[in-house]
């Protein structure tokens, strides 16, 4: 997470809201959040930056850009952050049960570690598994590190993180998608972390679960977000479709 040594890189500018992993969308998906954002606040066009490997290969947060969003952090550059990093490995389908197919490489009691299983390599899933989870790790870091050099700062980083919501929250659901004896495995979920708890206190975050549908997803797609932007969002689902109220600051 600490380079060795910070290369030379121009920090982002004073007020940069960031937006890591926000992917150009199409006409079904309709616009990313970063360009959704730029759209409607053109005043602040030079301050907001999307990032994401699909829109420019030089936006790889394990290369030069984390250098660059830690450089800016330290010196006070980054309002705000968002962060919806893939989640392929944890995802509930890979309880599926497949011919030829490899078990999940993450469990639930420890989803750092690579769970075995594959005739490929230990070492070169547990590479793969770790690159995955600086995704979500790194924008965290970056919000601690944050935290400490904005000490008397009257404002702290606004951020908002999103992830799939943790699948044994609602264990009936995984019916729609696994047999009854698939179901019986306990799915990983980052949300189950001590490291997400621990980050919840000294943050002063929080988590909020809600179904993506009834706010514009084409699937129902039940996820959750840390944040600690003054929204309410828990429990908004197909079964209870009171919009919540959500205060832009």
């Amino acid at each position: 997470l600490i380079p060795k040594e910070l290369p030379f890189i121009a920090p982002l500018p004073e007020g940069s809201v960031v937006f890591l992993y926000d992917r150009e969308r199409d006409h079904v998906l309709g616009k990313s959040a970063g360009d959704e954002f730029a759209e409607r606040n053109p005043a602040m066009a030079d301050r907001i930056f999307v990032f994401d490997l699909k829109r420019n290969k030089g936006h790889d947060i394990h290369g030069r850009l984390w250098c660059q969003l830690l450089i800016s952090i330290l010196l006070g550059r980054v309002a705000a952050i968002t962060a919806g990093p893939n989640c392929r490995s944890w995802s509930v389908l890979l309880n599926r049960v497949v011919e030829g197919k490899s078990p999940p490489v993450r469990k639930r009691s420890d989803p750092w570690t690579y769970a075995g299983g594959s005739e490929t390599g230990p070492s070169f899933w547990q590479n793969w598994l770790d690159k995955e989870s600086l995704l979500l790790i790194k924008p965290l870091f970056l919000l601690v590190v944050a935290k400490y050099v904005g000490i008397g700062r009257e404002k702290p980083v606004a951020y908002l993180l999103e992830h799939p919501e943790d699948p044994e929250k609602f264990p009936e659901r995984k019916r729609e998608f696994l047999s009854e004896t698939e179901c019986l495995t306990p799915n990983p979920s980052v949300w189950d972390t001590e490291f997400i708890k621990q980050a919840e206190v000294f943050l002063q975050g929080e988590c909020q679960s809600f179904d993506q549908g009834p706010l514009g997803h084409y699937a129902r797609k039940g996820t959750t977000v840390f944040t600690n932007l003054p929204i309410s969002l828990e429990a908004v689902s197909y079964t209870h479709l009171t919009l919540p109220t959500i205060l832009l600051v």
